[in-house]
């Protein structure tokens, strides 16, 4: 059925749901731009800090450099499970935006709007990302640990 189809009494009850679907999407979107900027910075921190343990021994040893080097990997997983984050919503937002344009034009029928939106992304890469760089951070820690106490 397409909008212009739509029983008139009906009418506003799918424009609000429509337009509930793409407020959704927008704070989604927003939502992951600040996660982005907070796992920059907390990232970043852990950088920091992995840096001053390295730089704080007189003699660089093995297990500083693991830790350093597990510290820029956890970095890196988090950053890219950010951005994949972030581009996966812009391109469901554009999706969704794109749905919207043709239902109001009477491109889509309402059932296959519908239809659209129980579509599923897999999302085995966020946690994949996700706890690598959890993984890498804590190995890189109990390794910063145990090449300080050296």
């Amino acid at each position: 059925m397409k909008f212009s189809q739509i029983v008139p009494e009906y009418s506003p009850r799918a424009q609000a749901y429509v337009r509930e679907i793409e407020l959704g999407m927008i704070k989604a979107v927003t939502e992951t731009k600040d996660r982005i900027l907070g796992y920059i910075f907390g990232l970043n921190a852990g950088g920091l800090v992995a840096a001053g343990a390295f730089l704080s021994q007189k003699v660089p040893n093995c297990q500083i450099i693991a830790a350093t080097i597990l510290f820029g990997l956890g970095l890196l997983a988090a950053v890219l499970r950010a951005a994949k984050d972030y581009y996966s919503c812009e391109a469901a937002a554009k999706a969704i935006r794109q749905d919207v344009r043709d239902f109001y034009d009477d491109k889509l029928d309402w059932e296959q709007f519908l239809e659209r939106r129980k579509e599923v992304t897999p999302e085995w890469y966020y946690h994949v990302l996700g706890w690598g760089a959890g993984i890498l951070f804590f190995l890189g820690l109990v390794l910063g640990f145990l090449g300080a106490a050296r």
